[in-house]
């Protein structure tokens, strides 16, 4: 391979390997809003069962 050839293919994992830590930190933040959203709804539920008692 040339040297340009070893270049672009360096840059090429470096590419890949920040898409996939990308993704992963991307799906990482959708887990907690959605563990947060669905306390945030337990909570109401909640408070809505104690004030309708």
């Amino acid at each position: 391979m040339t040297p340009e050839e070893n270049r672009k293919r360096g840059t090429d994992t470096i590419i890949s390997e920040i898409r996939e830590k990308t993704i992963w930190l991307l799906n990482e933040k959708s887990v907690k809003t959605l563990e947060e959203t669905r306390k945030k709804e337990a909570e109401k539920k909640k408070k809505n069962i104690n004030h309708s008692i």
